[in-house]
């Protein structure tokens, strides 16, 4: 009898484990994936913007530890986007900024002040926005082209 109840308690550690590898795993793969300023690129394409040619200007940033409210604000943005900056808290990222030329304007042109930021932390896009550097400008989170 008691070797009957070790082995079921051996094949639930097993299950629990290989269950436990299987949700790392998943978590691991889940996000997109930026090696480098081609990647970015890519995934800026599959949210329909064009960018030009030039490296993007870089900058490291550490999320806060304490969100005040602009980083509330900020977070509620990336919220939005479905991405979530609460997890990150703490650590450094990267910020790509990227000049993006295909946002039309309301006469049919095209923006020149549109900028796409990216940022990532340990290689994964974890949030950004696509912005007007104008002063009466706009942002949003990392959404497809509303203009195409």
């Amino acid at each position: 009898m008691k070797g009957k109840t070790a082995t079921k308690y051996a094949i639930f550690g097993v299950i629990v484990l290989l269950i436990t590898g299987i949700i790392i795993f998943a978590l691991s793969i889940h996000g997109d994936k930026a090696k480098n300023t081609e990647d970015l690129k890519g995934f800026l394409a599959g949210l329909g913007y064009t960018v030009g040619e030039n490296l993007p200007l870089t900058r490291e940033v550490i999320i806060p530890v304490e969100f005040g409210s602009i980083y509330n604000d900020y977070n509620e943005l990336q919220k939005s986007a479905g991405y979530d900056l609460w997890g990150y808290r703490g650590q450094e990222c990267t910020v790509y900024s990227f000049k993006v030329t295909n946002y039309a304007d309301e006469n049919g042109g095209y923006c020149d002040d549109i900028q796409a930021d990216i940022m990532v932390c340990k290689g994964k896009i974890i949030g950004g926005d696509i912005c007007s550097t104008r002063l009466s400008g706009f942002m949003t989170g990392l959404i497809k082209n509303p203009t195409l």
